[in-house]
């Protein structure tokens, strides 16, 4: 008989592993890119393809309220630019300089015919956002997702009609600088971004421990969880380097 504490698997084949390395791989590399490298054009049909991406994504009551604004021609990419906010970490910084700017932007608006409160939709907006980049790493651009923007602006630059409401703006293009994940100092507990010394975009990130809530010393789950805990430190070891 079956116990309660007996885990059956359910990804047990070796392809079903390669497909969570596969994600696993995606979200790793998926970070926020500032800087491009502004020779380089991301195909129209590959911005094409990430919103298809985000059509699959799963939708609060199925209401599927959100819609895309493809930017990809140059004198509205140059027209946008100026109405969005970068980085704002880098108080001395005010955003790529020209030659390090998107050649490509995806606006992500609500449709309010459908739901008229934007607080409504936050949880599609991630979503659908995630599955956006992820999908652009895929094809190897980078990315960067815009919230700060001034939304007067760009519903101008791009005469949206008055029923879309600008949420978000994902900012696409090559990668023109490295950005690299670096484990969180437990004592300063300082989660802002930064460049370092050879100018490398560095990403703190908390260690798993300090994301999972642990279930308590008399819990069956314990194992478990000093389990995850031990598997978590050796996959930062075998990918970051950390320690």
């Amino acid at each position: 008989m079956k116990k309660d504490n007996d885990w059956v698997g359910i990804a047990t084949e070796t392809e079903q592993w390669l497909d969570y390395h596969v994600i696993d791989r995606l979200m790793r590399d998926n970070r926020s890119i500032r800087r491009f490298d502004q020779r380089f054009q991301v195909p129209y049909e590959q911005l094409a393809m990430v919103v298809w991406l985000a059509g699959d994504s799963a939708s609060a009551r199925n209401a599927q309220p959100l819609r895309y604004r493809y930017v990809f021609e140059r004198p509205e990419c140059k027209a946008l630019f100026p109405h969005l906010r970068w980085a704002g970490y880098y108080k001395d910084w005010d955003g790529p300089a020209e030659g390090e700017r998107p050649n490509a932007y995806i606006v992500q608006c609500l449709d309010t015919t459908i739901i008229k409160d934007s607080k409504e939709v936050q949880c599609d907006a991630g979503l659908q956002l995630q599955a956006i980049t992820l999908g652009l790493t895929a094809f190897g651009a980078g990315s960067c997702i815009i919230g700060a923007f001034d939304r007067k602006g760009v519903r101008e630059v791009l005469d949206l009609d008055e029923v879309y409401e600008p949420l978000y703006v994902v900012a696409v293009g090559k990668a023109g600088e490295e950005v690299r994940m670096v484990p969180m100092d437990p004592l300063t507990d300082d989660y802002r971004y930064y460049r370092d010394e050879n100018d490398v975009q560095c990403v703190p990130k908390r260690a798993i421990g300090d994301l999972v809530i642990h279930p308590g010393r008399n819990s069956v789950m314990c194992k478990y969880y000093d389990e995850i805990i031990e598997a978590q430190k050796k996959r930062d070891r075998e990918s970051h380097g950390w320690i």
